[in-house]
């Protein structure tokens, strides 16, 4: 059972992969002092890490003047994430592809952290617009 009297945490960080650890740490204790299993977590550090890297690759163009929000806390039991960056979201034909093929073997880089998070996720959602 999760611990639900945790309020979360909000970060803002320049669009810079060097920057990911740090937070990825945070994240990572709010899911231990969550008390979700060791095991489980990797799945919630690989979907952060996804978003977060998607975010500054995609969203923000590597551009470091420009900012990314990685935002969680846990409601009823329930793990929530946001991650926002001032791009127009995920292009539709990126959410389209196939990148996993039948044997499990990538056949593509391009799409599979999308991938990857809206397969691990209970429920993911997109916003596309300025933020």
């Amino acid at each position: 059972m999760f611990e639900t009297g945790l309020s979360g945490k909000k970060v803002v960080l320049p669009a810079e992969i060097s920057l990911m650890d740090p937070v990825r740490d945070a994240f990572e204790d709010f899911l231990a002092d969550c008390g979700v299993a060791h095991e489980e977590s990797h799945m919630w550090i690989l979907v952060f890490t996804e978003a977060l890297v998607n975010a500054i690759k995609h969203g923000c163009d590597y551009d470091t003047t420009k900012f990314v929000e990685a935002s969680w806390h846990i409601e009823r039991e329930v793990i929530r994430v946001f991650i926002t960056d001032p791009g127009n979201g995920p292009h539709s034909k990126a959410k389209e592809q196939n990148v996993i093929s039948e044997d499990g073997s990538p056949e593509r880089t391009h799409g599979r952290g999308l991938f990857l998070i809206e397969h691990f996720c209970d429920e993911c959602e997109h916003w596309r617009g300025p933020n």
